[in-house]
C-alpha cells in the first residue's frame, strides 16, 4: 500500500544550532518553534564534514554524499587546475530533490536555496539561493517570476556594507530586517497564489548574524567590550524570533494533510583563531613562494610602503586597506585574497602541498598528472607524503597557548565515497575544540595563528532538525541523524519510490509505528542524471560580489 501524499513545508534556518534555539525555547522566546517540537520531533542534524554550507546545502537536496555529487566546497575541484571558480548549480552531479519530484508529477516551489543558480527547468518555480549571478536580473525559473517578486519587494541579500566593522552595525542589522520580512512576505504570497506539493523557504539570516555578532552573544567570549556586548548581546536571538515568526506564518497556511520540516545546514559556535594552512606548509618546507620581484610591485613602492604600514600598525591587508586608485591587477598583487589566484604567488616547481581553495578544510598534494605543474608522484611517494603531513599537523601548537591546533586528520576516502570522490582534497583534519579555530590560506601573513576579527562565530557539525505533522510522533527527541536522510524522508511523506543509490535513510523512528507498518516504504532503482550538464561561468562581477560575501563571512 502507498503512503499517503503529504504535502512537505521545509523551512531552512541557515547555520541554526540547538544551543541559541533550546535556551531561548526554556524561556518562551520561540513559541513556534517550541510548539512544533512539543506536537512533533527533534533532533541534532549531522551536516558534511566539514561542515561548509555549499556541500551540505547540496547533500541534503541529493540525499548524497559529496564523494557522489561531486561538490566539496564554494570552490570547483581539481579539474580547474589551481584557480578554481566558483561552483553553481551545474556543478551537482545528482539529481536534486526539486528535479525528482518534478519527474514525478509534483509542483514545487524553491526559494533562496544556496547553490540552486543558474535554476533548474522544475515543475514549478525557482527562486535561487544568495550565490547566483549577482548581476542577471532575471534569475528565476521561470524567468518572468522575477517581475513578479520584484513587485513584491523581494530582496535575496543585504545590499549594504557585507562585513560591519565599525562600532556602529546599525545598518547592517536593519538591512538584514528587511530581507527577512521581504522573504517571508514573498514565500506567503507564492504560498497561496501557486500550486505545490513540496514548499521551501531557506532564511539565511541566522547564519549572517552568528559569524558577526557571536562574541556579543556569548558571554564567556573573550576580549568583547562590555559597552559593545550591552548593545549587540541580544541580536542572534532577535533574528531567531524574527523567523520563528515567519516560520508560524507559513505553516498557519498549511492543511491537515500537510507536514513541515525545520533544518539547518549546520551548526554554529564562537570561532577564535585563523590557522594559517599555507604559511604552516611553507615552514615546514612543503611549499615555495615566487619572489617579490615577480608579484609586479616595483613599480608602485609608495602603494606598497603604504600597505605594509598598515599592516604594521595591526590593520589587516584586506581589500579596503588596498589603495583603491591602483588598477585591479594591481590590488590583486597586493592582496592576494582579491583575486584568490594563488598560482600567481605560489612557485608550483617547489610546491608539495597547498591548500586547494581560501574556503576549503583541507590539503591538496602536488600530484602528477592531475595537477598542471605537479611535482609528487602517485603511489608510494604519495602516500607518503599524506602520511607525513598527517603526523606534522597532529602536532602543530599554537604559539600562545601551547595547546594543539588539530585534533584528528582524515585521507579524502575516510570521508566520500562515489565517482567524485578523487577530486576532493587528500586530507581533512578537525580544529581544536570542534572548529574554535579555522584555516586560513593567506599568503601575506607570516603568523602561524591569528586572531579571528572581526568574524567571531562559525560553523559546527550539529545543526538542527523539527518535523511536525500528523504522521509524526508528538514531543521526541531523536538520535542524531544526517543532513543526507531528509531526501529519502521527504520523498517517503510523499508517497514517492525512492532511489537505491542514496546515502541518506528514511528517519523512520520519527514516524508513528502504525504508518511505518500501514505504508512501508517503496524503492526503485535510480535514474541519475539524464545528461550531462553545460558548464556555468560566473562573470568577473559576479565573482568579485561572491567573494565579497564570502570573505565577509571569514571563509576568505
Amino acid at each position: 500500500m502507498n503512503a499517503k501524499p503529504y504535502k512537505v513545508l521545509v523551512i531552512g534556518m541557515d547555520g541554526a544550532t540547538f544551543d541559541v534555539i533550546h535556551p531561548m525555547v526554556k524561556q518562551g522566546k520561540l513559541p513556534t518553534l517550541s510548539k512544533l517540537m512539543a506536537s512533533g520531533v527533534s533532533a541534532s542534524l549531522r551536516s558534511t564534514f566539514p561542515p561548509v554550507t555549499a556541500p551540505a546545502w547540496v547533500s541534503f537536496m541529493t540525499g548524497k554524499n559529496p564523494g557522489k555529487h561531486g561538490v566539496f566546497d564554494f570552490c570547483a575541484n581539481t579539474t580547474h587546475g589551481y584557480t578554481r571558480p566558483f561552483v553553481s548549480s551545474r556543478d551537482i552531479q545528482a539529481k536534486t530533490l526539486w528535479t525528482l519530484l518534478s519527474e514525478k508529477g509534483r509542483r514545487v516551489g524553491v526559494i533562496n536555496v544556496p547553490i540552486t543558480y543558474p535554476p533548474e527547468e522544475v515543475n514549478g518555480f525557482i527562486i535561487p539561493g544568495y550565490q547566483r549571478a549577482l548581476t542577471h536580473r532575471e534569475y528565476t525559473y521561470p524567468a518572468g517570476l522575477f517581475k513578479e517578486i520584484e513587485k513584491m519587494g523581494y530582496l535575496l541579500d543585504y545590499s549594504g556594507d557585507m562585513v560591519p566593522y565599525t562600532d556602529d552595525k546599525t545598518d547592517y542589522i536593519e538591512g538584514w530586517k528587511r530581507v527577512v520580512e521581504a522573504r517571508k512576505k514573498t514565500s506567503l504570497r507564492l504560498m497561496q497564489e501557486y500550486e505545490w506539493d513540496f514548499f521551501m523557504t531557506v532564511y539565511k539570516c541566522t547564519d549572517e548574524v552568528q559569524h558577526h555578532f557571536w562574541r556579543y552573544h556569548d558571554n564567556s567570549y573573550p576580549d568583547c567590550p562590555e559597552d559593545q556586548r550591552q548593545r549587540y548581546g541580544t541580536v542572534i536571538e532577535e533574528f531567531y524570533q524574527k523567523v520563528d515568526q515567519a516560520v508560524g506564518e507559513q505553516v498557519a497556511l498549511l492543511d491537515k494533510n500537510s507536514i513541515v520540516i525545520i533544518m539547518s545546514d549546520h551548526g554554529a559556535g564562537p570561532l577564535h583563531k585563523h590557522f594559517n594552512l599555507n604559511r604552516w606548509l611553507i615552514q615546514e618546507g612543503h611549499m615555495g613562494l615566487k619572489r617579490m620581484r615577480y608579484l609586479g610591485l616595483a613599480r608602485y613602492p609608495y602603494s606598497y610602503l603604504y600597505y605594509k604600514i598598515l599592516r604594521r600598525v595591526g590593520i589587516n591587508g584586506i581589500d579596503w586597506t588596498v589603495p583603491r586608485h591602483l588598477p585591479r591587477a594591481v590590488r590583486k598583487k597586493i592582496d592576494p585574497r582579491l583575486g584568490l589566484d594563488t598560482s600567481t604567488l605560489i612557485d608550483w616547481k617547489r610546491t608539495k602541498a597547498y591548500m586547494g581553495n581560501m574556503t576549503e578544510q583541507g590539503i591538496y598534494i602536488n600530484l602528477k598528472g592531475r595537477e598542471p605543474e605537479g611535482i609528487i608522484s602517485p603511489g608510494y611517494e604519495y602516500e607518503r607524503l599524506r602520511e607525513e603531513l598527517a603526523e606534522k599537523l597532529l602536532s602543530v601548537k599554537d604559539p600562545e597557548t601551547g595547546a594543539k591546533i588539530v585534533e584528528r586528520v582524515f585521507k579524502k576516502e575516510e570521508l566520500y565515497q562515489g565517482p567524485y570522490a578523487d577530486k576532493a582534497a587528500d586530507l581533512y583534519f578537525l580544529l581544536k575544540d570542534n572548529w574554535t579555530y579555522i584555516l586560513d590560506g593567506t599568503l601575506y601573513r607570516n603568523a602561524l595563528v591569528s586572531p579571528a576579527n572581526p568574524v567571531s562565530g562559525t560553523h559546527r557539525m550539529e545543526g538542527i532538525l523539527i518535523m511536525a505533522g500528523d504522521v509524526f510522533k508528538n514531543g521526541i527527541t531523536l538520535k542524531e541523524t544526517s543532513i543526507m536522510d531528509i531526501f529519502p524522508t521527504i520523498l517517503y511523506a510523499m508517497g514517492i519510490p525512492i532511489p537505491d543509490d542514496l546515502d541518506g535513510s528514511v528517519i523512520a523512528e520519527a514516524f508513528k509505528e502504525s504508518h511505518i507498518r500501514d505504508y512501508p516504504a517503496h524503492f526503485e532503482e535510480a535514474s541519475g542524471m539524464e545528461t550531462k550538464q553545460e558548464p556555468f561561468a560566473y562573470s568577473d562581477k559576479d565573482n568579485d560580489l561572491i567573494r565579497q560575501k564570502l570573505k565577509s563571512l571569514g571563509y576568505m
